[in-house]
């Protein structure tokens, strides 16, 4: 600590405030670097970026796949209306305990579901799965299902024009997998060759609506499965799942 002295008053005023001067100049250079960081776009991150159920803590998918989450629960979920642990069972999978409730509001209009799975595989990638369900209010469902949509499209489009670069070797090629793609779902696989971890990397995303009342949105990726085929097939299994469950708690409510 320094010592303010009375010889400190004999210092020339211009000389007094420099101290100050430099301190208000880092400031002000600090605030501007803090505003440039802020403002920059990273390209690609929003892809990369997910959001399934919040507090679900698990798989992250593409921005416009986030659930709004319900503002209002039920004090009382109808008799078999609701969904269970047991509807995210999925061959190959093994799910954490999902994140189940039932929300009339605005937006929501029944049950929801949020099933989520990550790890570290052998070639140090992350496996990971998802299912999400949703009941949306009819006006609500076909604005989720749009923002879903918007979200997932860029992946095949980065894969087609990868694949379209000139005198792209083969092997490096990625390989695209249209399960589904109609006015109401859209659903896909991308494979390709992961150089660094030297494995198989399927990407799979999907968006549906179900019955004019559900969102379902699907994920999974892998770099354990060595084949297009056993990608295609996992995320494939996914759906079931969820179709399964919405047919079940339908079928419970009528």
């Amino acid at each position: 600590m320094t010592t303010r002295t009375r010889s400190y008053s004999r210092i020339p005023p211009e000389t007094r405030l420099f101290p100050r001067r430099s301190v208000w100049l880092f400031v002000g250079c600090l605030l501007i670097i803090i505003s440039i960081a802020c403002n920059c776009n990273i390209p690609g991150l929003d892809q990369k970026l997910a959001s399934g159920n919040p507090s679900s803590g698990g798989v992250k998918l593409a921005t416009g796949a986030a659930p709004s989450g319900p503002a209002q629960i039920t004090a009382t979920v109808p008799p078999g209306a609701g969904f269970s642990a047991a509807d995210c069972a999925a061959p190959g999978v093994t799910f954490p305990a999902p994140s189940v409730g039932y929300a009339v509001d605005n937006v929501h209009n029944g049950p929801y579901i949020y099933c989520s799975f990550s790890q570290t595989g052998a070639h140090g990638l992350s496996d990971t799965a998802y299912i999400g369900i949703t009941a949306y209010q009819p006006a609500e469902l076909e604005q989720a299902y749009q923002g879903n949509l918007e979200a997932i499209r860029g992946f095949v489009t980065q894969a087609q024009e990868w694949n379209a670069l000139p005198d792209l070797p083969a092997e490096i090629r990625q390989e695209i997998t249209m399960i589904r793609e109609d006015e109401t779902g859209y659903v896909f696989m991308i494979t390709g060759w992961a150089n660094v971890q030297e494995c198989l990397l399927g990407t799979g995303h999907g968006a549906e609506k179900v019955n004019g009342k559900y969102l379902v949105i699907t994920q999974y990726e892998s770099c354990e499965l060595g084949d297009a085929a056993a990608n295609t097939a996992a995320l494939e299994n996914l759906r079931a799942a969820a179709l399964a469950a919405i047919q079940r708690v339908e079928a419970g409510a009528q």
